[in-house]
């Protein structure tokens, strides 16, 4: 075997393992039922030019049902459109709320840290403005955190939402049940430390302030600010049944610009890279670029077939069981449909942001349309 093979055979190989080791993790053992104290929570919202998203959110809110102590902390970062109105409305009168209008935009990490420089609550619940959490999805998330002294984060399921028939839409939402309920709740079965994908994410303030809080102009600060923690020793865990429903793009644009954004976000997170786990997941869609690189090897005759069909090994696996724990019922082949329709762009999104990345520093930046609270 030459080494070319042997490289992509070990990198295609190593990808699909890891697929399939998630797929069949046997599940965690629970810990005994207890009661617990709920701890102190406030729960954290930046938002920027939210008017139209952020009604449901705070409809959710007042819904929302936790016995603890709780509080609210909204930072509006410089909206040019009703979203202050809107939120002004909403806190006005209510002395567990605090809304903080920034009078210039800071971008979504810093002004979470402006926001929560003045907070002393134990536990940050982190919203993004297009999300629904359930009224459970706090509790639930409180009842795991409280329990376990070394636990920096609990990580939510965030559902999509799938109402908008477009191929899109469903692409997203299929690429959101996979990477969640496959990948992270395999992560959580195996103890190792699923990072946060976004909002519906509940943060230990002291985890928080170990890692100097959320990293300022990252586009993927979940995911880095997770991944910080894991660094410093601390523990992560998915929880499927907190639930917040979020919404997905729903047009090619909106794709495009979304995987722009995480994959240079989880570029930027290899700074925190503690294990190899840990390095997979800064990585992001690396598996993809490995797999056109085999398939290139292989139309020129240098590396077997065989070795770029391996990788569908993986995804063969992982999407009808994730379609199946998604609940989407006779609506499978829609879902099948879009993905043959949307990866092959996904890739080539994936090789340009990435090129992008590594050739003209600050290029990709015209790709990610702006700030974004999600």
């Amino acid at each position: 075997m030459d080494a070319l093979t042997l490289t992509f055979g070990v990198l295609i190989g190593g990808f699909t393992l890891r697929r399939l080791a998630f797929v069949l993790a046997p599940p965690r053992r629970r810990a005994p039922s207890r009661s617990v104290e709920l701890p102190s929570v406030v729960v954290a919202i930046a938002a920027r030019n939210e008017q139209e998203r952020i009604p449901n959110l705070l409809s959710a809110l007042d819904r929302l049902d936790y016995d603890g102590p709780l509080r609210y902390l909204f930072v509006e970062d410089a909206s040019t459109d009703k979203t202050p109105e809107i939120l002004r409305s909403w806190t006005s009168g209510r002395s567990d709320t605090r809304l903080l209008i920034l009078p210039k935009q800071q971008g979504k990490a810093a002004a979470l840290n402006t926001g929560l420089a003045g907070d002393d609550a134990e536990w940050v619940y982190c919203l993004d403005a297009d999300q629904e959490p359930a009224p459970d999805a706090l509790t639930l998330a409180a009842e795991v955190a409280a329990g376990d002294a070394q636990l920096g984060a609990v990580c939510g399921y965030r559902r999509p939402i799938t109402d908008h028939p477009a191929s899109a839409a469903r692409y997203a939402a299929l690429e959101a049940w996979v990477h969640q309920l496959i990948v992270l709740e395999g992560k959580d079965r195996l103890h190792l430390n699923p990072a946060s994908s976004g909002g519906n994410t509940l943060f230990r303030r002291a985890a928080l302030d170990a890692c100097g809080g959320f990293p300022v102009g990252s586009l993927s600060e979940d995911t880095e600010t997770t991944l910080a923690m894991i660094a410093r020793g601390w523990t992560t865990r998915f929880l499927r049944t907190a639930q917040a429903a979020t919404q997905v793009p729903s047009s090619l644009d909106e794709l495009r610009r979304q995987r722009a954004r995480w994959t240079v976000g989880l570029y930027r997170s290899g700074s925190h890279v503690s294990g190899p786990e840990s390095l997979v997941t800064a990585l992001g869609y690396a598996d993809r670029i490995a797999w056109l690189g085999a398939v290139a090897c292989a139309a020129m005759g240098l590396i077997p077939l065989w070795i770029p069909i391996g990788y569908f090994l993986g995804p063969m696996a992982a999407v009808p069981l994730a379609l199946y724990r998604a609940g989407v019922g006779l609506a499978f082949p829609r879902y099948i449909v879009a993905a043959l329709q949307i990866f092959p762009l996904d890739v080539l999104w994936t090789l340009r942001t990435t090129a992008q990345r590594i050739f003209q520093p600050g290029a990709h930046r015209r790709l990610l349309g702006g700030w974004r609270g999600g």
